[in-house]
């Protein structure tokens, strides 16, 4: 676990790093707590889209670069068929319910 700040909140991050921690995300975290969150943690700069068609909650989701700029952010709703789809690489995503 983590602490980070988010638009003046602090968040306690649950680090999820192996492919099958990453794949699983928020399926396998029903609900979160208040100012509880993921942090997904690449190895280097990625472009991947993420699914929230199985979670029952709204989210924020940050993606974050190399050197901690936020490059993108995408709101989501209870189990959004789209895909999220970041426009540029990244090498954290932070998902959060706020």
């Amino acid at each position: 676990m983590i602490s980070c700040t988010i638009n003046g909140k602090v968040y306690t991050l649950k680090v999820l790093k192996s492919k099958k921690e990453k794949a699983r995300g928020l399926k396998d975290h029903p609900a979160l707590g208040d100012r509880e969150g993921l942090i997904f943690v690449y190895d280097k700069p990625v472009r991947r889209n993420f699914t929230f068609s199985d979670i029952s909650y709204p989210c924020i989701i940050y993606f974050i670069d190399a050197e901690y700029n936020i490059v993108g952010k995408q709101n989501t709703v209870p189990f959004q068929k789209e895909l999220v789809i970041p426009k540029f690489e990244f090498k954290y995503a932070i998902e959060i319910c706020d």
